[in-house]
């Protein structure tokens, strides 16, 4: 996963800053938003540049190596003075030395690996966020897309509606066209316009939840360069669980609780310490006197495993082991029906679309015409034509409300079989501006 400072190309390419004039003439920058032009294909790498979440996660990495690093050292070594004072006599004794302790196990070595593999884990844990921020960035934004071809169905079919209206009220003026006519004409645009708000209110919630991701402020303005394509059934691809990073992860678990095992048993039995201190004795000798001497001396500290042999800490990560086996299992058959399923969706929504597209909506645009012809003779009610027209609306925004979800299942598709472009080959946190 890349993690990069914003590119001053990307910038240059996408983002415009609206420029405006104070009182005085200077230029300065407006509180207005900046614009910011993406495309579907750049949301990812977008994402990972941009999301503050993501970038946060990735100092997780460096928090498990400065761990590693701490890890599979000895204890310092202690400095240790002794004094010894006969108040009676003038006998004392004076001591330095100094107490080590090591290991009688591979105790450093397997805290060592147990420590590399938290890194692994961690690299892991910040693949899960970046997949799971992709995959909903990429679904918002087809959510977005879909959403601004139903307004366009919408305006467009607002227009007409107007249109109509104006016209079929001149016709009325002039005696050639019922009243009645002209007042539905013009509700029915009214209504349309009525029909508009809901989905400017969900553009707004999605743009929001958008900006989120990309980690932009509230007052940027998102567009999106380009519309869906049309809906076309991908091949079944195979399941790489080996790029899913929640599947890693677990594998990552498991392999550092098997270390973590080994370490456990190792614990089992303590350091055992050595001690070396050189003694100064000054004892009195009668009738010869004070005598002064230097001694030397070893001590060898060897714990007994008696009463702690560690067994409730080895116990418990076996049956961490046990459970961390059951959870891959699992998430294997949780991975095979939501990819069953997502493919599933994207062939029921393509049938629903390919149906619209093909057969229905074209039978509706004929039947239709032929309407506004035998109205136009006198021979059909302009009820019946506005129903017609609107049946046809209704066709075209349930087409784009399947595209829209075909696309939606496409990405969950992609992500359930570990096929959506996700760059995690880096995962290295970074300074932002």
């Amino acid at each position: 996963m890349k993690i990069n400072l914003i590119r001053c190309s990307w910038l240059a390419a996408c983002i415009i800053v609206s420029w405006g004039e104070n009182a005085s003439g200077q230029s300065q920058f407006l509180k207005t938003p900046l614009k910011v032009s993406i495309s579907y294909e750049s949301i990812p790498e977008l994402v990972l540049e941009m999301n503050p979440e993501i970038r946060a996660a990735t100092w997780s990495i460096r928090e498990a190596e400065s761990r590693m690093e701490q890890s599979g050292r000895l204890q310092n070594p202690k400095f240790i003075t002794s004094y010894n004072n006969n108040e009676n006599t003038p006998e004392r004794t004076t001591g330095v030395g100094f107490l080590q302790a090591f290991p009688v196990t591979s105790r450093l070595r397997l805290e060592k690996s147990v420590s590399k593999n938290k890194i692994e884990e961690a690299k892991s844990e910040v693949q899960v966020a970046a997949r799971t921020m992709i995959e909903s960035a990429l679904t918002t934004t087809v959510q977005w897309i879909g959403n601004q071809q139903r307004q366009s169905i919408l305006k467009d079919q607002i227009r007409l509606a107007t249109e109509l209206a104006t016209f079929l009220s001149e016709q009325s003026t002039k005696g050639e066209v019922s009243s009645l006519d002209a007042m539905q004409a013009s509700l029915e645009a009214e209504e349309r316009q009525l029909d508009l708000h809901p989905l400017i209110f969900e553009q707004k919630k999605l743009e929001s939840k958008l900006r989120i991701a990309l980690g932009l402020e509230p007052t940027t303005e998102l567009q999106i360069r380009e519309d869906l394509p049309d809906a076309k059934l991908p091949k079944a691809k195979t399941i790489l669980l080996e790029k899913r990073p929640d599947y890693r992860l677990l594998q990552k678990q498991f392999i550092t609780t098997q270390e973590t095992i080994k370490l456990a048993r190792a614990n089992r039995f303590s350091d055992v310490s050595l001690q070396l201190m050189h003694l100064w004795n000054d004892e009195e000798d009668i009738p010869i006197g004070i005598e002064k001497e230097r001694n030397a001396a070893i001590q060898l500290s060897i714990p007994l495993p008696l009463w702690n042999r560690n067994q409730g800490r080895i116990s418990e990560l076996n049956d961490r082991l046990k459970r961390l086996e059951n959870s891959i299992q699992a998430l294997e058959i949780k991975i095979s029906n939501h990819s069953d399923a997502a493919y599933t969706g994207m062939v029921e929504q393509l049938a629903i679309y390919r149906q619209i597209k093909e057969q229905s909506l074209p039978k509706r645009l004929e039947y239709q015409k032929a309407l506004e012809t035998s109205y136009k003779e006198g021979l059909s009610s302009f009820d019946l034509m506005l129903r017609a027209r609107h049946q046809i609306l209704k066709l075209e925004l349930a087409r784009s409300k399947a595209l829209t979800s075909f696309h939606i299942h496409l990405v969950q598709y992609q992500s359930e079989t570990g096929n959506l472009s996700i760059f995690h080959e880096s995962t290295q946190p970074h300074s932002t501006f």
